[in-house]
């Protein structure tokens, strides 16, 4: 598995370390998802993951650990989510 698309499914939450297994995989989209939080260790194994939308959600909290590990993550889409701020002490990697 390559691309993963989870559009449009009203996922509003994603557990931690949902995605274990996936090593392979080089594109997530989850646009139009109405999630609103996104914890620690969220997308952990996604290794290969390059290309990322989290666009037109909801999202309000981004927990710092969030994309820990996605090491080859080239392009991430967070257009038109809630108001929220990414601080300094935020681990985008």
């Amino acid at each position: 598995l390559r691309t993963l698309l989870l559009t449009v499914n009203r996922i509003v939450k994603i557990n931690p370390m949902s995605f274990e297994g996936l090593e392979s995989l080089s594109s997530l989209d989850l646009l139009f998802n109405p999630f609103v939080s996104i914890e620690s260790e969220t997308f952990y194994g996604l290794r290969s993951i390059t290309s990322f939308s989290l666009a037109n959600m909801k999202i309000s909290y981004l927990n710092q650990n969030a994309f820990l590990g996605l090491d080859r993550l080239l392009s991430l889409n967070l257009n038109n989510n809630s108001s929220f701020q990414v601080r300094s002490t935020v681990s985008l990697f």
